[in-house]
């Protein structure tokens, strides 16, 4: 099921005129440290000032807002989990609800395993460059998609251990949302045929 991505270009946060396109290696999946904020708040706050931070969309329980260019021509470099993610990766927020709420995070969960398909499908699976971690573009490994704690431990250059606590306050893992990607890949990818 093909979902609207909203799309609104931060005026912060981000580095102007840089193409990591044929650079990417793959996507970086995070959660927000901001309970109860929607992908408009997040906007909102990125694009105020100067925050030294950012992320290429947030995925709330209604929408997936991009806030920088993720195209097959171009993808902006965002600031979201040190230096070798940012200039290799995609970033993507998923936003938490205000307190515990299984249908919250089942709606953002259910958008961002088709976002992150939708993104490997139209942009990823063609990229040029091979990343240090992989081989393969798909199947979906750890390598071309991580967490921001798995890259944190990778390169160190960041100490953020996103989203394992949201995901397993759900009974979720990373792998889980690996596995997930995956078979949406597969659906999409027999529905286009």
């Amino acid at each position: 099921m093909p979902y609207n991505i909203v799309k609104k270009h931060l005026k912060f946060n981000f580095s102007p005129g840089v193409n990591i396109l044929d650079a990417l290696w793959g996507m970086v999946v995070h959660c927000t440290d901001d309970p109860g904020a929607t992908g408009q708040n997040e906007f909102n706050y990125f694009n105020g000032r100067d925050r030294h931070a950012s992320a290429h969309t947030f995925i709330d329980d209604t929408s997936i807002t991009e806030v920088l260019t993720v195209e097959p021509t171009h993808v902006d470099r965002a600031w979201h989990a040190g230096n070798t993610a940012n200039n290799h990766y995609i970033g993507v927020e998923m936003c938490m609800p205000k307190s515990h709420n299984q249908v919250f995070f089942k709606k953002v969960w259910n958008l961002t395993v088709w976002y992150f398909s939708y993104k490997f499908i139209t942009i990823l699976r063609t990229a040029k460059v091979e990343g240090p971690v992989y081989v393969n573009r798909l199947p979906i490994i750890k390598g071309n998609l991580m967490s921001h704690h798995e890259v944190s431990l990778l390169w160190k250059e960041s100490t953020h251990i996103d989203p394992d606590a949201y995901f397993a306050e759900y009974g979720k893992t990373v792998n889980d949302f690996r596995n997930a990607v995956q078979l949406e890949i597969k659906l999409l990818l027999k529905l286009k045929s």
